[in-house]
């Protein structure tokens, strides 16, 4: 397949990370990629990685947000096309599509060709349905191929208008090369100690209310009645943190919840390897990079039955259970306490299927087949 140069906006905030090491592994495939992102990183050094890479990096003001601002924004991306002699645009959802859209037919005189990542539809908000609708109808007009990150994100969007010949499914991709490293590498910030005789269970995710840690902390505390050496860790910050400790001390929990706040990735893959087992209470999702980086530690995992989940966990890879059932949740914890050699076949399943699907080098290669369709085609 042809090799292309390519120009990657990631500029998706809680995502960054995961795309600049998809980046990354396109360079590694043959692309030259350009990336460009608001400043801010989510980690230190993280950018500086992908220049070691050979990839240029630039830093721009104003792609979240959509402002009169935009303009200005559309320019400098235009003339960065041409500078590279960009062949097609990646754009991660549809307020990057927009601005790339505006430079390739105003600012640019290159035309590269535009494909859409979707990653989010306001799921979860009473804005959904519109949001998709009008989403899709935008997609339709600006972009060349229009790429949601699970099929069943796919069906809904061709239900509310996506043109089907548009789209087709292109899961997130997990650099399991980098989480191995990180995991062998004995040097870590976070400080934690472990007994052996302890039953850890985990959750990383944003503290916002769609992420379910309520039904999560309220299973635990079911769990806790058969289980009393078992503990709960919940990597990430957020606004819900203070109600979550309120309903850990109103449970008397605090002994057995520990709050990790925001870590590193590295630090959090190597926590992952500790663990036991791996929940996921969301009440609303599209396709979580979560559940991946608890399948690359092969953890065995009990998720609610939302959005793509049920595309990962499945084929004895884990339990699901609806949302918001945090009965349900404790139950699944408990057959995996209670089972645990299912449990660790669970995890072993779980590392096999991502190595076999869901590898960031099988999904640059995807990704690559979209982008040589996406030139065969015109607007």
């Amino acid at each position: 397949m042809r090799k292309l140069n390519v120009f990657f906006m990631a500029s998706c905030g809680g995502l960054t990370f995961n795309l600049s090491r998809l980046a990354i592994n396109l360079k590694k495939v043959g692309h030259k990629v350009v990336v460009v992102s608001e400043p801010g990183e989510e980690e230190n050094g993280l950018f500086e990685d992908l220049i070691h890479s050979g990839i240029k990096y630039h830093k721009l003001y104003g792609l979240e947000t959509l402002s009169m601002n935009m303009i200005a924004v559309s320019r400098t991306v235009g003339e960065i096309i041409d500078c590279h002699d960009i062949d097609v645009i990646h754009a991660q959802g549809i307020r990057d599509m927009l601005v790339a859209f505006l430079s390739t037919k105003v600012f640019s005189h290159k035309k590269a060709r535009i494909v859409v990542s979707i990653h989010s539809l306001l799921h979860g908000t009473p804005y959904e349905k519109m949001a998709t609708f009008f989403g899709s109808m935008l997609l339709n007009l600006c972009a060349d191929l229009v790429m949601p990150v699970a099929e069943t994100v796919t069906k809904k969007m061709i239900t509310f208008g996506l043109l089907k010949n548009k789209a087709i499914t292109v899961y997130n991709g997990f650099d399991l090369d980098f989480f191995d490293r990180c995991v062998r590498d004995k040097e870590s910030a976070l400080q934690m100690k472990y007994d052996s005789s302890q039953i850890l269970i985990g959750y990383v995710a944003y503290l916002v209310p769609r992420k379910g840690h309520k039904y999560l902390v309220n299973a635990f505390y079911q769990v806790l009645k058969c289980y009393p050496n078992a503990k709960l860790i919940l990597v990430g910050g957020g606004p819900l943190k203070n109600e979550l400790q309120v309903l850990v001390k109103e449970l008397r929990l605090e002994q057995n919840v520990i709050f990790t706040g925001r870590i590193k990735y590295a630090d959090m893959y190597r926590l992952l390897h500790y663990i036991d087992i791996y929940a996921f209470p969301s009440v609303s999702e599209l396709f979580p990079f979560a559940i991946l980086e608890a399948m690359a530690a092969e953890k065995p995992i009990v998720a609610t039955d939302v959005g793509g989940v049920p595309e990962v966990v499945k084929d004895g890879t884990g339990i699901l259970v609806p949302p918001q059932d945090y009965i349900g949740i404790a139950e699944g914890i408990k057959k995996l306490i209670q089972n645990p050699t299912e449990a660790k076949q669970m995890g072993r399943k779980c590392r096999k299927l991502l190595e076999e699907k869901f590898n960031l080098p099988k999904i640059a290669f995807d990704l690559t087949k979209c982008y040589n369709l996406a030139l065969t085609r015109g607007k």
